[in-house]
């Protein structure tokens, strides 16, 4: 099995237009796989949230090189399967919730209970 000795999937010098490339070769929907790793960085994979911007970014024309990109990024996904976030609730804590309020600068202690002092 071949490993893969990147430890992200993003490439220096970040991508760029490549108006003069070569066009894509295969046939499969580039914005569709730019949609599926978009679904993957979001939920189970933050590693690879940057190169899927940067390939998110031709979605308009892509080419060969931003093919192979995605290509890349599929390889290293593949690699790397066994790594992703598990959740394990702790059921005996219920649901914990932080939310990070100013309340528009509004609050006050004394009026607590008025709902004009409530702004978010």
């Amino acid at each position: 099995m071949e490993t893969n000795t990147k430890s992200t999937p993003v490439s220096k010098p970040l991508f760029h237009e490549d108006v003069s490339g070569k066009p894509r070769k295969a046939t499969w929907n580039y914005q569709t796989a730019v949609g599926m790793l978009t679904y993957l960085q979001g939920n189970t994979r933050p590693e690879i949230s940057m190169a899927v911007h940067q390939t998110a970014r031709f979605c308009n024309n892509p080419k060969l090189s931003h093919e192979s990109s995605i290509m890349q990024l599929g390889r290293y996904l593949y690699h790397t399967k066994t790594k992703d976030i598990v959740y394990n609730p702790d059921i005996t804590k219920g649901l914990e919730c932080y939310v990070d309020a100013g309340f528009a600068g509004a609050w006050i202690r004394a009026d607590a209970n008025d709902a004009e002092n409530v702004l978010s």
